[in-house]
């Protein structure tokens, strides 16, 4: 079943937030995709002119690898937000001077240059 119902909504807790006939369609979306890539047909066009942030405060290689790769296949930008040359995000009321930028001001300002934002962050806060 395709669905058009994705635009704007977060990935912040796809378990309950997408139905199993949205989850079919993403993979069926992902499976094309890859297929059309290795086949060597032409994908950059499909996300020209888009722009993906990212966030890695904990150490990777797959996630950060395979979203790079990903967003140039297919014809976008990949803006890397890198842990230490960056401000921590933060709640209100959680924020330290000169160490932290507010989580809703950070999203804001992305929100308004960037068509997506990919943030990896488990366990214990950096600060």
């Amino acid at each position: 079943m395709r669905t058009n119902g994705f635009l704007g909504r977060d990935w912040l807790d796809p378990e309950f937030s997408y139905s199993k006939e949205e989850w079919e369609t993403l993979l069926e979306v992902g499976f094309d995709l890859k297929r059309r890539f290795q086949l060597g047909l032409d994908t950059s066009g499909i996300l020209k002119g888009k722009t993906l942030f990212t966030m890695f405060f904990n150490q990777s290689l797959r996630t950060r690898s395979t979203f790079d790769a990903g967003i140039q296949q297919l014809g976008g930008y990949h803006c890397s937000l890198e842990h230490g040359k960056t401000y921590t995000p933060a709640r209100k009321g959680f924020d330290i001077p000169y160490q932290t930028e507010r989580i809703k001001d950070v999203a804001e300002m992305l929100s308004r240059v960037g068509d997506a934002i990919a943030i990896r962050m488990y366990g214990p806060p950096a600060v």
